[in-house]
């Protein structure tokens, strides 16, 4: 029964995904940046490397290089690693090129990232891929023009999850031991991280009712039901309000209050306060952004996307040195 679940779940989300892609996530139509693609940050198992819908056992990344001007002409580029959503199961990096191509074009080297997928691969591999592909991102940023000492992480929905997990692992390493990872870029590298509409708890999430099928995608990551003993073990390594310390690099949260999961945002910002972490957020009310839903830099409400994009770059350049 699962199985089927999963299959129409995955294929309708799908559906509306390719439409999103041919019709709204590329929204940056006129920019000036050079894109390199398909870039592979690792040399393994590649097996089932494409699926109908999605890419699902791609380890590549797309690269969006910034236009020399007189500004940036003797600097290396800042860089922003971008993971894209999904719900881990479906989509790929091309769902994020409007926003990776508008950032690209304010003058930041942008690294834009697929990562395999579930049901077939299930945790922890998407933490594994996350970690590769930065890691990669380090050892190599040079030779696209990137500053590696100033690096952004990135992403939305379950992409923001990916970027947030890996934020807080770094400043609580047995986590990254716990599942297996045992390269990390220096933490001063970090300079800070911008999260839109993502999952920060994987125990309160699946107890949030009629947000596509939360329960579902949650059991295909972590291969346990929600509730068994099984699931709060791997929950407890996977949840980022859980393992986040008195330590991290600033963090930014855009979220709408008509989103069914803004509830993981407001209270990773309270963990973060509490934890005296420097956090900013810009969180859309329902009366004044009606249509702020979830996925809103790529459809809804193109006011909330065009806010989102100027507040973090406000960010950025408030913590880029």
């Amino acid at each position: 029964m699962q199985q089927i679940k999963t299959f129409f779940l995955k294929y309708i989300l799908a559906f509306f995904n390719f439409l999103g892609m041919h019709f709204f996530y590329d929204w940056h139509k006129n920019h000036k940046c050079e894109i390199v693609k398909d870039i592979e940050y690792s040399k393994g198992d590649l097996n089932n490397a494409k699926n109908l819908c999605t890419y699902t056992g791609r380890r590549k990344l797309d690269i969006f290089i910034p236009e020399k001007n007189d500004r940036n002409r003797n600097e290396n580029f800042p860089i922003i690693i971008y993971f894209h959503g999904g719900g881990l199961m479906l989509g790929n990096k091309k769902d994020a090129y409007g926003t990776c191509k508008y950032l690209a074009d304010q003058g930041y080297l942008v690294f834009n990232v697929d990562y395999r997928l579930t049901p077939k691969y299930k945790f922890p591999t998407q933490l594994q891929d996350t970690a590769e592909a930065i890691f990669w991102i380090y050892k190599h940023g040079k030779k696209y023009g990137g500053d590696i000492e100033k690096i952004f992480l990135s992403g939305d929905s379950a992409g923001a999850y990916l970027a947030s997990w890996y934020s807080t692992a770094l400043y609580n390493e047995e986590i990254f031991s716990e599942v297996n990872i045992h390269q990390a870029i220096p933490r001063p590298s970090l300079k800070g991280s911008l999260y839109f509409y993502g999952v920060f708890d994987w125990e309160s999430v699946t107890k949030i009712r009629r947000f596509f099928n939360i329960k579902l995608m949650a059991k295909n990551y972590f291969g346990a039901k929600p509730g068994t003993e099984k699931y709060k073990k791997i929950a407890r390594i996977s949840s980022v309000i859980q393992n986040t310390t008195n330590e991290q690099s600033p963090v930014f949260l855009a979220s709408s209050k008509r989103d069914r999961i803004h509830g993981q945002s407001e209270n990773y910002a309270k963990k973060l306060r509490d934890k005296n972490i420097k956090v900013e957020t810009l969180f859309f009310d329902k009366i004044n952004f009606k249509k702020g839903n979830h996925g809103f830099l790529g459809y809804g409400d193109p006011r909330c996307r065009e806010i989102a994009m100027t507040e973090a770059i406000k960010f950025i350049e408030k913590y880029i040195h």
